[in-house]
C-alpha cells in the first residue's frame, strides 16, 4: 500500500495530511512532519486523514505525543476528514475524546471534517507570508 504525507506550514497553523497505511513503517514519516511544523513556530495542528485506510498503535502514539507537544505550546491538535477505521481505532482505545474530531450539534460528520480541513487549509494559504510546504 502507498503512503504519502504532505503539510503546509504557515505561521501558528500547520495542516498534514496523510494517506495510505499509517502504522509503524510510516509513522515516523509523520512524527517527522510534526516535529518540523512545531520548530517552524506551529502551536495549532490540523491532522486531515481522510486518505488514511488503515491506522496502528505506533500511529496513534505519534498523534497522541503531537498533542501533547502542541499543548505544551498553548495549541491543540484536531483531527480532520476522519475515516471511519480511524474513529473505530479511537474508540477502542478510547482516545476519540482526546484527539477526535470536535463535535458540532446538528451537522453531518463528513461535512464537519471537510469544513475543518476547508478551513485550515484557508488559514494556512501561501499569500500569508512565511508559509511552506513539503511533499
Amino acid at each position: 500500500m502507498s503512503f504519502s504525507a504532505n503539510a503546509r506550514f504557515c505561521g501558528e497553523r500547520s495542516v498534514l495530511q496523510i494517506a495510505g497505511e499509517l502504522d509503524v513503517s510510516t509513522a515516523s514519516r509523520v512524527a517527522a512532519l510534526v516535529t518540523e511544523a512545531l520548530r517552524s513556530g506551529s502551536t495549532h495542528l490540523v491532522v486531515d486523514v481522510a486518505g488514511v485506510t488503515f491506522m496502528d498503535c505506533a500511529a496513534l502514539r505519534v498523534l497522541l505525543r503531537a498533542r501533547q507537544a502542541s499543548l505544551a505550546r498553548g495549541g491543540q491538535l484536531s483531527l480532520a476528514a476522519v475515516p471511519r477505521s480511524v474513529r473505530a481505532v479511537l474508540a477502542l482505545t478510547g482516545t476519540q475524546e482526546l484527539i477526535g474530531p470536535e463535535p458540532t450539534a446538528g451537522v453531518d460528520s463528513t461535512a464537519r471534517a471537510h469544513a475543518t480541513t476547508a478551513t485550515a487549509m484557508h488559514h494556512a494559504r501561501p499569500r500569508t507570508r512565511g508559509c511552506r510546504y513539503t511533499a
